[in-house]
């Protein structure tokens, strides 16, 4: 009945919206996007929902198709729910459901049922035939099973006792029965304060969908809005999914990638990089049966729980608006701060981009500076543990390469057997990462400074060598010739160095100190940068300074995004 008439109730609602003025709508298109929220390592025996309080009450059951829409097929008014895979799952005496039997154990819901023979017309039927069953005191329940709804009766823990129950209900029920149960691609929803099973779907491997009626929802501490969607992939646990449109999901994403107290100009230039980011990376996660995760692997996302009016204020003014670069929606990364220059796409990842190019960040106010030091044994430990072979000790550590937005290209390792491991793009800044030592190299903008020794980190000295300690090195050398060994002469024309220019009399030579040298006497160096993140794109702190010198959105994204446009989808 409730079901009913909500649906009236939402008809009624439309037919008077179109007796009111009607507002000018927004443009544009609102896809929809599936966003992992549990799944691989983190895949959950038993996630519950639960209905904000003071909103409606219940769910829609069935499964989402091709295009995301909904197909409902059958649906509960209880406010608390429990997903369960088809397996054996105990209940705790505080309601948390586990496949791992606790001390505190209050009830075992068992995987195998018998189930009707006849299918029902509609859930309504089924569902009326079940509460019949247990008026007699008897577990039922109703389920959509191959396209048909089924009753299923009694728990059991084997196939074998399920069937042997067959007889005794066949005698007291009106009904003929099989033994079911055991799926790896069946879904079993349960009431959370009770543990009793409320339906079961099991369509060969079809996902299961849930639609709450209320608008928002809780799950694991967050409130989300549109439905969710369960996935056991490999039989096993269940991958949590949110199902919703690109506006609304965005709207949870801003607020964890910028404070929503910022200025809304900066939230727009915000919400149109999420939104073009998310396009152009639908099904990243396909394998693991969503578009995209809900981690910096992808963008942070957590619901609605910290959205306020100025956040949805900036989504909502930007709706159905993109980042286009020859028609094409922009693939938009974003970081937290340049710490004063983005970068060119091709320097970090190797690909070129013509629209992320590098740009002097010449709002930026906070530049987020951080420095750390590490020693040559650290640096040893850290290569090691990452899968690299260490053969010798580090002696030496630079940056052997910048950009010419002064970023870093290149980084250089130097062991003392002469080896060396040359690290560019990307991987010049995470190789130091590493949690043991608490050391993080935050950016691209970063320099590398010995705290003794020669190799320094500017190349601005040049010694010769018949000066200081490397003239007495090179007196207590010897040539091996035909006529036996000869100590160098150092000053005179009679020792030579072969180099690319042909003979270079030593006297001639001269070592320079520099960020390309290598062999000095370092033990330790300092890293210390500005900025955080990748470089590319939208610097945030740089669009926030833009936008509180009265810059709208549209102007920061064409600052920092080389000749696209702002539009609508096609």
């Amino acid at each position: 009945m409730k079901k009913t008439l909500r649906l009236l109730a939402a008809a009624l609602a439309v037919g008077t919206a179109l007796l009111l003025p009607i507002s000018a709508a927004p443009t544009g298109e609102d896809p929809s996007v599936k966003i992992g929220l549990a799944y691989g390592n983190n895949a959950r025996p038993s996630p519950k929902l639960l209905n904000l309080s003071g909103q409606e009450e219940g769910y829609d059951f069935g499964w989402f198709d091709d295009d995301n829409a909904f197909v409902d097929v059958g649906y509960t008014e209880i406010r608390d729910i429990v997903m369960l895979k088809d397996k054996f799952i105990y209940m705790s005496s505080d309601e948390d459901f586990t496949d791992q039997k606790p001390s505190d154990c209050v009830k075992t819901i068992q995987p195998y049922h018998i189930e009707t023979d006849d299918s029902f017309r509609t859930f309504e039927k089924a569902q009326a035939a079940a509460e019949e069953i247990r008026d007699l005191g008897m577990i039922a329940f109703p389920a959509y099973h191959d396209d048909e709804y089924k009753v299923r009766v009694g728990e059991y823990g084997t196939l074998s006792a399920a069937k042997l129950a067959i007889a005794d209900a066949e005698a007291e029920l009106d009904y003929t029965f099989t033994a079911a149960g055991g799926s790896t691609t069946c879904y079993t929803v349960a009431e959370c304060s009770s543990g009793d099973i409320l339906f079961e779907f099991d369509q060969g491997g079809q996902p299961f969908g849930i639609m709450p009626w209320s608008e928002e929802t809780w799950f694991a501490g967050y409130r989300y809005t549109g439905g969710f969607e369960y996935n056991r992939v490999n039989g096993n646990d269940l991958t949590v999914i949110n199902v919703l449109g690109i506006h609304d999901y965005v709207k949870g994403v801003i607020t964890r990638e910028m404070s929503p107290s910022w200025n809304v100009e900066a939230l727009k230039a915000q919400a149109l990089c999420a939104k073009s980011y998310t396009m152009c990376n639908l099904g990243k996660h396909k394998s693991l049966g969503f578009d995209i995760c809900n981690t910096t692997c992808c963008q942070v996302y957590s619901g609605t729980s910290q959205q306020n009016a100025n956040s949805n204020e900036a989504v909502d003014d930007t709706f159905g608006l993109f980042m286009l670069y020859d028609g094409e929606i922009v693939d938009a990364f974003y970081h937290a701060s340049s710490g004063g220059y983005t970068e060119d796409a091709k320097n970090v990842w190797g690909t070129e981009v013509p629209y992320l190019k590098a740009v002097k960040d010449k709002h930026l106010t906070q530049t987020l500076p951080y420095e750390f030091t590490v020693t040559n044994s650290e640096l040893k430990n850290i290569l090691k543990a990452k899968g690299y072979s260490i053969t010798g000790n580090i002696v030496d550590f630079y940056v052997s390469e910048t950009t010419d937005a002064g970023n870093v290209r290149a980084i250089t390792f130097v062991q003392d057997n002469g080896k060396q491991l040359v690290f560019t793009g990307e991987k010049a800044r995470t190789i130091l990462n590493n949690s043991s030592y608490g050391y993080q190299v935050k950016s691209m903008r970063f320099t590398v400074t010995p705290t003794s020794g020669s190799n320094a980190s500017a190349a601005t000295t040049k010694t010769p060598v018949n000066d200081s300690w490397l003239t007495t090195l090179l007196t207590k050398l010897y040539a091996i010739g035909s006529g036996g060994t000869s100590r160098i002469k150092v000053g005179t024309d009679d020792a030579y160095a072969l180099t690319a220019a042909g003979k270079v009399p030593l006297s001639d030579l001269t070592t320079t100190t520099g960020s390309s040298s290598s062999g000095g006497t370092s033990n330790a160096y300092i890293v210390s940068g500005t900025g955080s993140g990748h470089n590319i794109g939208l610097s945030q702190w740089g669009a926030k300074a833009m936008a509180d010198k009265g810059y709208d959105f549209e102007e920061i994204l064409h600052f920092y995004f080389t000749d696209i446009d702002i539009d609508y989808l096609d």
